[in-house]
């Protein structure tokens, strides 16, 4: 079993690290400029951080069998061109697609949203 839990936040932190070395270096850039760049990849970051919370609340309702079957032709294509890491990652977001609860709209709210733009 290969834990990669350090491995991942180190390299976000040397992400980061590049990004403020790169900011600190061009001497064009404003104390102002900097602030920016960082508030904006804090809000990345935040985003992220949002977005996994997101993922993780929603209840499966579905059986990952669905997801498997459903999406038969694109997982086999998926196992000819990337590593497994790259397919969970894939498998999980085709698992996801069962969790919306998508419905039809009515016409009049699509005519009357049109108007509000």
């Amino acid at each position: 079993m290969i834990f990669t839990i350090d491995i991942q936040t180190t390299s976000r932190y040397e992400s980061v690290n590049a990004t403020f070395k790169n900011l600190l270096q061009n001497s064009n850039n404003t104390l102002v400029d900097i602030f920016f760049t960082i508030e904006e990849r804090l809000e990345e970051e935040q985003d992220n951080t949002d977005y996994l919370n997101w993922q993780n609340s929603l209840t499966t309702i579905q059986s990952s069998t669905i997801a498997s079957n459903a999406f038969t032709d694109v997982i086999n294509e998926l196992k000819d061109f990337t590593t497994p890491s790259i397919q969970k990652i894939h498998n999980n977001e085709m698992e996801l697609a069962f969790s919306y609860d998508a419905r039809p709209l009515d016409q009049s709210y699509i005519n009357n949203e049109d108007s509000h733009v």
